[in-house]
């Protein structure tokens, strides 16, 4: 069974979610996703990647920066996402993924 929300819980989740619907684009959208998420799903860090392969354009966001643990992620992520399967078929996805101990949230 699963665990009922706290109120202190409940409160930083409303609050975040309140935090969505300020934001009119979709860069803004992801600083505040990244730079926040971690008050809701205690985590390590924060990373956002979109991966456009029609534009041959990846875009990179962490929060806290991973750099010293994974200096080159970026570029890692960069040239093997052509061998992930969703990439390979749904061009253009767009994913928030949460990376904490023993978690990974996509």
């Amino acid at each position: 069974m699963m665990e009922r929300l706290g109120p202190g819980d409940l409160r930083r989740l409303v609050t975040f979610l309140g935090g969505l619907y300020a934001h009119h684009d979709l860069d803004g959208l992801v600083e505040y996703i990244v730079r926040n998420l971690t008050r809701v799903i205690p985590s390590d860090s924060s990373v956002y990647n979109e991966a456009n392969v029609r534009r041959q354009r990846v875009v990179w966001r962490e929060e806290p920066s991973i750099a010293a643990a994974l200096p080159d992620a970026n570029r890692i992520f960069e040239r093997h996402m052509p061998e992930h399967p969703l990439t390979r078929t749904q061009p253009g996805i767009r994913t928030v993924a949460r990376i904490g101990p023993n978690r990974v949230i996509a």
